[in-house]
């Protein structure tokens, strides 16, 4: 009898559970439903809401962040073709100390392909080389970065300015820009050797507002010059290859000279290798 005692109460207590279980899972539950119609900024303010209210979980979202490799690991770009892993070292090394640094090169030229990474070992180490973009220099020429969990750099950040002065100030211009948002890097696009402008300036700015403030205003007056501003997007090199083998074609036709020729041979090997200069020079300078 006793023994159909004992089985009776565990068939109840696997029925029914304790309450104090029960009640915490349907609470949580609850809880869920509640978040779930939310949008991320909005479970972002009550997260950090809640992180100031209560420092032992602010404590454990520290904690968590300083752990996680994201918090660390940065993505470069705009590095020119010679950077190396050593001149990357050498330009981030400044922010703190660094666990790994490393600049993308291509497989067939092992020239660097214009991006890289690196990986701090504290986390402020990370923020201060974001915050502080006047630093961030690879080689003598201006490097934007992110954190690499972001992924590729958003177009929705990035600004093309036309018809910027050769001899324009690089703080002031970035001063006039920074008042639609804060900028991360930029302006980008200045000769090496000059310092000089080529007609063009690139900003990245922070976040998307900065963007969208900015083509707000597609025609502003900079130094007594109107600048043309509009969405950066990124040229399809092979695109744009086959666009200029096709208007060397059209103007090598037949059919465009006013007056019937005969046949000719090929150009001279020189005249195609100025022609594929040329192309080259010009994908370049849109790309």
């Amino acid at each position: 009898m006793v023994g159909d005692e004992v089985a009776e109460e565990d068939e109840d207590s696997e029925m029914n559970p304790p309450q104090e279980a029960t009640g915490g899972r349907e609470e949580e539950g609850a809880i869920e439903r509640l978040l779930d119609p939310l949008t991320r900024d909005e479970l972002l303010d009550l997260l950090a809401e809640a992180c100031l209210r209560d420092p032992v979980l602010l404590s454990r979202l520290a904690a968590s962040a300083a752990s996680d490799a994201a918090h660390r690991r940065l993505f470069v770009h705009g590095l020119g073709p010679s950077a190396t892993n050593a001149a990357m070292a050498a330009a981030f090394a400044q922010f703190g100390a660094l666990d790994e640094c490393h600049a993308v090169a291509d497989s067939a030229t092992g020239r660097c392909r214009g991006y890289g990474f690196v990986t701090f070992r504290r986390r402020s180490a990370a923020r201060r080389a974001l915050a502080d973009s006047s630093r961030r220099v690879v080689d003598g020429r201006p490097v934007a970065c992110q954190l690499a969990s972001l992924g590729p750099t958003s177009p929705d950040r990035k600004l093309f300015v036309d018809n910027v002065p050769a001899r324009a100030a690089h703080d002031e211009l970035r001063r006039f820009f920074s008042r639609f948002g804060e900028i991360e890097a930029g302006p980008l696009g200045a000769d090496r050797a000059t310092g000089q402008f080529r007609g063009y300036a690139i900003f990245f700015y922070k976040s998307p507002q900065g963007l969208r403030k900015a083509l707000e205003e597609p025609k502003v007056v900079f130094d007594g010059c109107e600048l043309q501003c509009r969405r950066a997007h990124r040229v399809d090199k092979n695109m744009a290859w086959l666009s200029m083998q096709t208007q060397v074609h059209k103007a090598m036709a037949p059919s465009t000279l006013p007056h019937p020729v005969t046949h000719r041979p090929c150009p001279a090997e020189g005249a195609c290798i100025d022609i594929h200069h040329t192309a080259s020079s010009w994908i370049k300078s849109v790309s």
